[in-house]
């Protein structure tokens, strides 16, 4: 057996008692300052003396039933004593889908996308070349060459365990190189049809104020890619089915409003933000992108972000940005739209999808003359399974192609 080298190291813990078993033997010195003090008529007192001679603390219990003292901030200009509801970028509503068509008074009148997309997708489904979207995926999700640190893993199996720290590409920079190569495929097929081209803009803030059952609300939200084109596109539903509206009901969430789970708010700014003027042209709103971010999307009580949550989101943030450009460009104030407004939405993480068509037709959120708005969408469905590196080989499993048709029928309406 072969020795091991000889470590000259001290336990810590065995010195320090060592030590004290030796220094507990001294004995304090006479330092003659007894004697010095006493010369000059100065009393000497002994320790026990002094320490008999306090009292004892009397202990109470201190009931006290009166609420804390608010700060006050009226002092801010900011401040308003009215409250507001505040729905953010980060915000995610407690009932999902449901609770959003509540808010923003909308309903739906099929299930699906609206039937002319199938006739789109059809036509558009052969132009699309596989290996371009499946480059698009790779160089997405494993090949940029960004690499950052990623959020902690947590195992709820082992909530003590500490994981190694694992770099990566973060979701924001993944959502927007994904949503960006399809967008360049996509306009290049359109380009190829002798369709006028849409006119990119990114990461541009929209604003609007609401009112809905006498409370204030602010819909404040980003729209990481907008897609303008030169005229608007037409109503989907006709004024026939608009008014038919009136007859479907909205979903039911007694007791609950549909408020809840919304940030309220006295420190707030009522503004309407649109990033384009009246007079601009192409500053018709044509498809717009909403990235889902993990680490900024967050549930207000702690919890993941569901599937209803998450289309719901989709809803909010297309009727945000479909009011915005109504009081802009229309200059429509909580009223009947004489000319509505509609909108194609993309909702993604990178991986899911959820496309949505919404038709804006009033901006009265109290229902007052009963028309509502009209909301498509399909179910959320994943462009692969599982992609990154498998054995140290960059691998795609389980690519879906209607992601990429639904993708191109948006860019081809028109």
């Amino acid at each position: 057996m072969k020795l091991s080298q000889v470590l000259f190291s001290q336990h810590l813990g065995r010195q320090f008692k060592n030590h004290w078993r030796i220094q507990r033997h001294r004995v304090i010195p006479n330092t003659g300052a007894e004697k010095i003090l006493k010369e000059k008529g100065i009393r000497v007192y002994e320790y026990d003396d002094i320490i008999q001679d306090i009292p004892e603390l009397e202990s109470k219990i201190v009931e006290c039933h009166e609420d804390l003292p608010v700060e006050d901030e009226s002092y801010n200009p900011m401040w308003n004593p009215r409250p507001c509801y505040l729905y953010k970028n980060h915000s995610s509503l407690l009932e999902g889908l449901d609770q959003a068509k509540r808010l923003t008074n909308t309903v739906e009148i099929e299930e699906g996308l609206p039937s002319k997309f199938q006739l789109l997708m059809d036509k558009s489904n052969p132009e699309l070349d596989e290996k371009l979207v499946k480059r698009c995926i790779m160089s997405s999700h494993v090949f940029d060459a960004t690499q950052q640190k990623l959020p902690k893993l947590h195992n709820p199996e082992k909530p003590t365990w500490v994981f190694p720290r694992v770099y990566g590409i973060v979701d924001k920079r993944r959502c927007r190189l994904m949503c960006l190569n399809l967008t360049n495929l996509c306009q290049m097929k359109r380009h190829s049809k002798n369709i006028e081209p849409l006119f990119l803009m990114e990461s541009q803030n929209v604003s609007v104020p609401l009112e809905k059952d006498g409370s204030l609300i602010q819909l404040e939200c980003r729209a990481d890619l907008m897609l303008m084109a030169k005229n608007p596109l037409p109503p989907i539903a006709d004024d026939d089915v608009v008014r038919g509206t009136i007859d479907i009901p909205l979903p039911d969430l007694y007791p609950m409003e549909p408020t809840v789970s919304l940030l309220k708010e006295n420190l707030y700014d009522l503004q309407d933000i649109f990033p384009l003027q009246p007079n601009t042209s192409n500053a018709s709103l044509h498809t717009v992108f909403f990235h889902y971010n993990e680490t900024e999307v967050k549930n207000l009580y702690d919890l993941p972000v569901t599937e209803k949550q998450f289309m719901g989101r989709s809803l909010v943030h297309t009727f945000a940005v479909a009011a915005a450009q109504a009081r802009h460009s229309l200059k429509n104030e909580d009223s009947d739209l004489t000319h509505p407004i509609t909108l194609q939405s993309i909702h993604t993480d990178g991986k899911r999808f959820h496309f949505a068509v919404f038709q804006l037709n009033t901006m009265n959120l109290n229902g007052g003359s009963g028309i509502r708005n009209i909301f498509w969408h399909t179910p959320v469905s994943s462009i692969f399974e599982e992609c990154g590196y498998k054995e140290g080989r960059p691998e795609l499993v389980g690519y879906n192609d209607d992601v990429s048709r639904n993708t191109l029928a948006f860019f081809m309406n028109r």
